[in-house]
């Protein structure tokens, strides 16, 4: 990391634009909706030093490790299989509670 960079990471304007990130997430990740933000991330660094906020993504640890090739582990696509698990619970215990019902009412 040079020097320039390092410097722009703990300026009062980079620590202003973590917390509009972390009020616009709500403190969650962006990227996969199931962890608490741990960082910001650049998803282009066309504009570094002047960033719009559209640029910036609020990420947990685990996404910021995956999306800079530091992890195979793809925290989205987990979460993603986390709720398809949920759906088919709740499809489930609707399953049993009108199977429920049909018994009870014979």
């Amino acid at each position: 990391m040079d020097k320039k960079y390092a410097r722009y990471l703990k300026s009062g304007e980079w620590a202003r634009k973590i917390r509009a990130i972390r009020e616009r997430s709500g403190g969650i990740c962006e990227r996969c909706g199931c962890d608490w933000m741990d960082a910001v991330h650049h998803l282009t660094y066309a504009n570094i030093y002047n960033e719009p906020l559209k640029d910036l993504l609020a990420v947990c640890g685990a996404c910021h490790r995956f999306v800079h090739h530091k992890s195979g582990y793809d925290p989205a696509k987990g979460s993603l299989l986390q709720k398809e698990r949920e759906q088919l619970k709740a499809l489930q215990q609707e399953y049993y509670d009108n199977l429920v019902l049909l018994e009870g009412s014979q």
